[in-house]
């Protein structure tokens, strides 16, 4: 049949579209694709922060807490490393009581930085939600690998509007240890 519905589909197929503003690879002319967060990173809504220690004590805790600001609901992922054994959580709702501000950067450098507040250590109180809670095995010996923490590819928490949250790394190594913490999120339009 040369009028059948398949006919139809595969004369359609051959027919060029025309998409503009698109990128096409010179060699294999495979269309040119980005994700959604890298896309946020072009558009100046993508925003990073990450506190560093070299020498959190034993059963001393590493600290990143930040607010996101009313009517604002971030598309967040943290990661965590440690030079030893360590728990890294993520917590909902706590408050705080002091703490040093840290920087919260637009990762695309040709737009304002955020206005999520975030503080290196504050002292958490409160009742929060612990939302995630992961071990970070840490090795032993002279070459003790460190762990690092990172969601799958992908993966995000949304966070509720106005709302604190906090994540804690707590070394448990039974001696001082070098630890990070980094939050990644964006905001979209």
């Amino acid at each position: 049949m040369a009028n059948s519905l398949w006919d139809k589909i595969e004369q359609r197929t051959r027919v060029p579209v025309h998409i503009f503003n698109i990128a096409i690879d010179a060699v294999s002319n495979a269309l040119i694709t980005i994700d959604f967060p890298h896309h946020e990173v072009h558009e100046g809504h993508a925003y990073e922060c990450s506190v560093y220690d070299s020498s959190v004590a034993n059963l001393g805790t590493l600290i990143l807490g930040f607010t996101i600001p009313a009517g604002v609901a971030a598309h967040l992922a943290y990661d965590g490393g440690a030079g030893g054994d360590a728990t890294l959580e993520f917590l909902e709702g706590p408050t705080f009581a002091g703490g040093t501000p840290q920087p919260v950067y637009n990762l695309n450098r040709n737009h304002p930085d955020s206005a999520v507040a975030a503080l290196l250590d504050p002292t958490l109180g409160g009742t929060p939600t612990t939302l995630q809670a992961t071990f970070l095995p840490g090795g032993s010996g002279p070459q003790a690998q460190g762990t690092v923490v990172s969601p799958r590819a992908g993966l995000e928490w949304i966070t509720r509007p106005a709302t604190t949250y906090a994540v804690r790394l707590t070394n448990l190594s039974g001696q001082a240890q070098p630890a990070n913490i980094r939050i990644a999120f964006y905001i979209p339009d």
